[in-house]
């Protein structure tokens, strides 16, 4: 069974983190990082600058004050970007396989610093795509502390929120938690519902196992998205989601609640909030 594969996989490097007390620790702190506001005073710096110390960073106030002097960069999905980004940002998804050439087509036209974003501190997307640049001898770039979300809280009126075929009110948080259950709790719904399980991260990122029947429909593959949500709404099957680390249902939920969709559930903190390191 689907739901059993997906538990033995998921749990095989749980044991030791579960030991350690990192397991309870991450999974709170990412359920409390994504989908509240994150409190950012001024001149406070997120603890993952200590594990990038490559990496050149810049916070969102200095960032606000001095924005015309950067050329500022959304590495998120194309899907992401379109429902909420940075006003005057460019979208370059750092998954797509022409991101360093779009980097470098954008330095050759301005000698600014870039800045790249991505979903907040615990999404390393920003600084993954910092470090690949780097590797590729592309200089003066930045990484923004936080993300999106902390952005939009601080300066509402530079965040461009454009929802999603007319839904243009932001879906609560308290909803997407609403949706959001544990490994166990997934696992015995999955089963007892006719459940189709979806792989929504995004195509860089390997399968958990080859041998999970998981259908693939990572948000930067808009039209295979619509494809699953509509084939299970036929087949009257109850849809079940995970991402890499839980960042990307509180945009996903728009697609789902658009398709008329009120039962659907998504894995809590993601395949790595269980334990699983890809």
């Amino acid at each position: 069974m689907v739901y059993t594969q997906i538990t033995n996989t998921l749990f095989k490097t749980m044991h030791n983190k579960v030991i350690k007390g990192c397991l309870f620790t991450i999974t709170f702190i990412m359920v409390l990082s994504i989908f509240s506001a994150t409190s950012v005073a001024a001149g406070e710096h997120p603890v993952s600058r200590s594990f990038y110390p490559d990496l050149e960073f810049i916070d969102i106030k200095e960032l606000k004050d001095n924005f015309f002097d950067h050329m500022v960069v959304d590495v998120r999905t194309q899907y992401e970007y379109d429902l909420m980004h940075i006003e005057d940002a460019l979208s370059i998804p750092a998954d797509n396989t022409d991101f360093i050439s779009r980097l470098k087509s954008l330095q050759r036209l301005s000698k600014l610093p870039v800045v790249l974003y991505s979903n907040g501190e615990l999404s390393k997307k920003a600084h993954n795509a910092a470090r690949l640049a780097a590797k590729n001898n592309l200089i003066n770039i930045k990484v923004m502390d936080y993300g999106i979300n902390a952005w939009e809280r601080y300066y509402p009126k530079t965040t461009i929120f454009n929802g999603i075929n007319g839904m243009t009110t932001r879906i609560s948080a308290k909803e997407v938690i609403k949706h959001t259950l544990s490994i166990s709790e997934f696992n015995t719904k999955l089963s007892s519902l006719n459940g189709l399980l979806v792989d929504v991260r995004n195509n860089n990122v390997a399968s958990i196992s080859t041998s999970i029947n998981a259908v693939k429909a990572s948000l930067d593959n808009k039209k295979l998205l619509n494809k699953t949500i509509d084939r299970a709404i036929e087949k009257k099957r109850t849809l079940f989601f995970y991402d890499d680390q839980g960042l990307q249902y509180q945009w996903l939920i728009y697609s789902l609640k658009q398709a008329g969709l009120k039962d659907f559930y998504f894995l809590k903190g993601g395949t790595q909030g269980t334990g699983k390191n890809l």
